[in-house]
């Protein structure tokens, strides 16, 4: 439930434990104040004193909305107001499953820590760096919307797209032209990227793939991809930029070691369109826009960055982006 408090947008301040349920204490910005909520998990059903208690408890300190979670039901009419949401076990399951800060193993959900630490880290940093959205990028990449976001009118794959061309033009100064939205029912990629490459321009396709699990590429994917090839040389050339890389870029990417299913796609796209795969993770992308954000890279040595050694990697990782950074301040 902390995890859960904390995706969406609030802070938790105190942890109390009661005999009958457990209570985070939270404070959410609203306006121009922080204002206080309280998530009250029952243990036990949920029966309607229940609600009215917490109502009065939340009146009694000055909070403005409280979660009364449920997870083993509710008794009785349950009454029905503004300042308290009860949360059953249904609608409790299908948070889990559509949260990004949530894993599940053999159906049993726990808190995915290693993003949890990522994304802390990185909004925490980006509060007064992130122009360009970077702190929502690993929540889009796992199909989630932040947040800030709900009200934007888009699914999480619109924003991921829009929100990766504009972290890829505006802080790493790549050139290129993004299809979107714009281009949806044809077959062409997210966006088309170019840069100079020391000397030889080069172009790389991307596209984004939203997924809670991790991303793995299917048989129509692939043959998407060898399509966005021969559509998309053309154009690149016309600019006297190489086609060379597909970039993929989602929240992870299933598979390790040599059994990876990335190295027999990449041996065969390689083979049937002449481009090199590459996958990257949206976090690794958003902590790289950090940093260069962070330490004020001149716009020039943005310029200069070795897109082509990264994307050489294949299975780039974070020590890749931490490489191609360290290079641009030499």
């Amino acid at each position: 439930m902390h995890a859960l408090v904390e995706e969406s947008g609030a802070e938790v301040s105190d942890y109390r434990r009661r005999a009958d349920h457990d209570e985070l204490h939270a404070e959410m910005e609203l306006l121009w104040a922080r204002r206080s909520i309280r998530v009250r998990v029952a243990a036990r059903a949920v029966e309607p004193r229940d609600v009215v208690r917490f109502i009065e408890s939340l009146t009694a300190n000055g909070d403005v909305a409280g979660w009364l979670v449920a997870p083993l039901g509710t008794h009785g009419d349950i009454p029905v107001g503004r300042t308290v949401e009860v949360i059953g076990p249904e609608q409790l399951i299908e948070r889990f499953e559509h949260s990004s800060r949530v894993a599940w193993t053999d159906q049993r959900p726990s808190v995915a820590m290693d993003r949890l630490a990522h994304q802390r880290a990185l909004f925490e940093d980006a509060r007064y760096l992130d122009p360009v959205g970077m702190r929502w990028l690993p929540v889009l990449a796992h199909n989630e919307l932040p947040a800030e976001l709900h009200q934007g009118g888009a699914a999480p794959q619109d924003w991921l797209e829009r929100l990766t061309f504009r972290m890829l033009t505006h802080t790493f100064r790549l050139g290129g032209v993004r299809y979107g939205e714009a281009a949806r029912g044809r077959r062409l990629p997210d966006a088309l990227l170019r840069w100079p490459g020391g000397g030889e321009p080069l172009a790389a396709l991307l596209d984004c793939k939203a997924s809670a699990d991790g991303y793995t590429m299917t048989a129509d994917h692939y043959l998407r991809f060898k399509e966005y090839a021969g559509i998309c040389r053309a154009e690149a050339q016309s600019t006297g930029h190489e086609l060379r890389y597909m970039v993929v870029l989602s929240s992870n990417f299933a598979g390790s070691g040599r059994a990876h299913p990335f190295h027999a796609r990449h041996k065969a796209l390689t083979k049937d369109t002449g481009l090199s795969l590459a996958y990257v993770r949206a976090i690794d992308l958003a902590e790289a826009a950090l940093s260069v954000e962070r330490d004020e890279i001149t716009p020039a040595n943005r310029e200069r960055l070795p897109w082509a050694a990264l994307f050489d990697a294949g299975l780039v990782d974070d020590q890749h982006f931490h490489a191609m950074i360290e290079s641009a301040r030499t």
